[in-house]
């Protein structure tokens, strides 16, 4: 069908009622047809406060989402919207793991939006409580910090070299 006459219609609809849980159920469905994965979750989050029960359709999801994961294992923004997910779910040592492996793979020019995501998301705060996701929190902060250090090294050496080419 028409996915993004799909998506006005629902955007529509929950703009006219934003408390409609089924108007976010079904643009929270669109939306992960469209391939906006953190849109749909936070679709999804949205119907679930308003009727709890829905909690079941974000299996739904999942198994759309790990399908996914499943073809681009490498994919850190899958993994770390899996964790998202799982965390609506309240399966938090899932979400752990989901979050040590995109926090593995994502490539250090990705870094910091990783870190950023985590760190300010109100989604993350159960994960970030505990110990392990003040683990995952304190090795991404180590690794921004790292890196940062070497670009500063890296300018160094290359303000040098010109100096040395023009003395």
């Amino acid at each position: 069908g028409d996915v993004a006459g799909s998506l006005d219609a629902y955007r529509m609809a929950i703009e006219t009622d934003p408390m409609s849980a089924a108007g976010h159920a079904e643009y929270s469905g669109a939306l992960l047809k469209s391939g906006d994965i953190t849109g749909a979750i936070e679709s999804l989050r949205r119907a679930i406060r308003i009727v709890p029960s829905l909690r079941d359709q974000s299996v739904l999801i999942e198994m759309d989402l790990q399908e996914k994961v499943r073809e681009k294992p490498a994919d850190w923004r899958l993994r770390f919207a899996l964790t998202g997910l799982l965390l609506l779910q309240g399966n938090l040592d899932a979400a752990t793991e989901q979050l040590g492996r995109a926090a593995d793979i994502v490539p250090d020019e990705e870094i910091e939006a990783l870190a950023g995501e985590f760190s300010e998301n109100p989604a993350f705060a159960d994960l970030r409580a505990t110990s392990r996701g003040a683990e995952m929190l304190s090795l991404l902060s180590g690794r921004q910090e790292a890196l940062a250090g070497y670009r500063t090294c890296l300018e160094e050496g290359e303000r040098l070299r010109k100096e040395r080419k023009f003395a």
